[in-house]
């Protein structure tokens, strides 16, 4: 089997192998399915044409004019012919295209790509229902485009669901993979809290901006109530962006937390791993996931997750089976969720955490799983 992967966001690296550097997820996904003895290829729109082979996959670097990331009124026809021919020159058999919302590239490559079956993988994409004129127009150009396409990729079930009530795919042309995954893995605490100045009994560890959407509200409502029961509990937030950090600090000053919240900022990539491995569990209060990256790798390092009750962590938790869910919003839910773990062994629960993630969300389980999707992307392909 020979699978295309068809990216379509642009970014200007020095060089391709630079770009690649910050494309694991891509790079990581393709080389799994490498290792499942499929033969990769991967598409990449950049400035300039160029080609590498790396770890069995096969990378085009395709020059494109239209830079910036794809809109859905620009007609990228140039770099889609050439896509094509990519395609008809290695025999693919199924071609992997990233956001169904590069509407016209989606359009495109449906058109001029006819002999291959196309699926699409969405990133937690809202559909927004506005009737407006712009976004009506927008709607009815997207159902156009996903008439050219065999199907959507979502991370998870139950994310497709306005897409299904708004007409514009139908549930059997729906498939199900997580986008990401971790090479992060479980270590011992004691070290990495040296390094990391994390302590607690628990470390609580939050990874999200500080926005409504994150809703880091929640979890310190819920956190002031735990702390009164456990008061040797820490609680560490991790972000990058912070609309209502503001909001955030005067929480902590009025409720004496200053000892108790730590607010540390931004990190970068390399760092977090010693980060996920200096806690015990992870808290989301998020309204909305395309998956939970954060969540993903601190579960590969064998945290506990806590989360709302919204479709890819409900995936991600197996309906709550490992970890706990609570409502949105809800933070008396979080609060008891949280003292009825702190009364179950922490190491017991890690255990299962680290077994449910290898078994469900590495890298060769994602790759597992994308085989079974595009195996039956050929089986209805019309013949």
């Amino acid at each position: 089997m020979h699978i295309c992967f068809v990216q379509y966001y642009f970014k200007s690296y020095d060089s391709p192998d630079e770009l690649l550097k910050h494309s694991f997820t891509t790079t990581d996904w393709a080389e799994a399915l490498v290792r499942s003895n499929v033969r990769v290829t991967v598409i990449q729109r950049y400035d300039k044409s160029a080609y590498l082979e790396k770890n069995g996959v096969s990378y085009y670097f395709v020059k494109d004019r239209l830079h910036g990331d794809p809109r859905y009124f620009r007609l990228a026809i140039s770099f889609t012919k050439q896509v094509r021919n990519l395609i008809a020159e290695n025999k693919v058999d199924v071609v992997h295209a990233s956001n169904p919302m590069a509407i016209s590239s989606n359009y495109l490559l449906g058109k001029f790509v006819k002999d291959v079956p196309i699926i699409v993988q969405d990133h937690g994409t809202l559909v927004s229902k506005s009737r407006s004129l712009k976004n009506r127009l927008k709607i009815f150009l997207l159902r156009k485009s996903l008439q050219k396409i065999f199907g959507l990729i979502f991370s998870s079930p139950g994310l497709e669901r306005d897409w299904v009530e708004m007409k514009l795919i139908n549930n059997k042309d729906c498939f199900f993979i997580m986008e990401n995954s971790s090479h992060f893995e479980y270590e011992e605490r004691r070290k990495n809290r040296a390094l990391t100045q994390l302590n607690g009994e628990p470390v609580l560890l939050s990874v999200g901006n500080l926005d409504t959407n994150k809703d880091p509200m929640t979890v310190l409502r819920a956190f002031v109530e735990v702390n009164k029961l456990h008061p040797k509990a820490k609680l560490y937030l991790i972000y990058r962006s912070a609309t209502i950090e503001g909001e955030v600090r005067q929480f902590i000053e009025k409720n004496d937390l200053q000892e108790f919240v730590f607010l540390l900022g931004s990190k970068v990539r390399s760092e977090m791993r010693k980060y996920y491995n200096s806690a015990d569990f992870i808290i989301s209060a998020s309204h909305k996931e395309g998956s939970g990256y954060s969540v993903i790798e601190g579960m590969s390092c064998g945290l506990i997750p806590i989360l709302t009750n919204i479709p890819s962590f409900v995936d991600l938790t197996n309906n709550g089976e490992y970890g706990a869910l609570y409502e949105v919003g809800d933070s008396k839910m979080l609060t008891k969720r949280i003292i009825e773990l702190l009364n179950q062994p922490i190491e017991k629960q890690r255990t299962e955490v680290l077994s449910r993630f290898k078994s469900h969300f590495s890298f060769d389980a994602m790759a597992n799983n994308a085989l079974k999707v595009y195996n039956e992307v050929l089986d209805r392909r019309p013949t």
